[in-house]
């Protein structure tokens, strides 16, 4: 008996947050969460991106951990640095 194969969604839009993110991590220095989050969420709100602000903190934090483990960005205790490209 097989069974019938699970749907695999795949988003192909633009991710507003990840976007935002790299913009504020671009100028290279060390930053908290909270900093971050506050630069993050000030242009979220320009580009009037829905969600509630605990929403929102948590896909923005969900973000940076990927980032962490796949090397992009440096996690150290609370800080959050972009690492350089090449």
């Amino acid at each position: 008996m097989s069974y019938p194969k699970p749907f695999v969604f795949s988003r192909t839009a633009a991710d507003p947050i990840m976007e935002e993110l790299i913009k504020a991590l671009a100028d290279g220095e060390a930053t908290e969460f909270k900093g971050l989050f506050a630069k993050v969420h000030a242009e979220l709100k320009l580009r009037k991106v829905g969600g509630g602000m605990e929403v929102l903190k948590l896909r923005c934090y969900d973000r940076l951990l990927k980032l962490a483990s796949t090397g992009v960005i440096e996690k150290r205790g609370k800080t959050f640095r972009a690492l350089a490209a090449g």
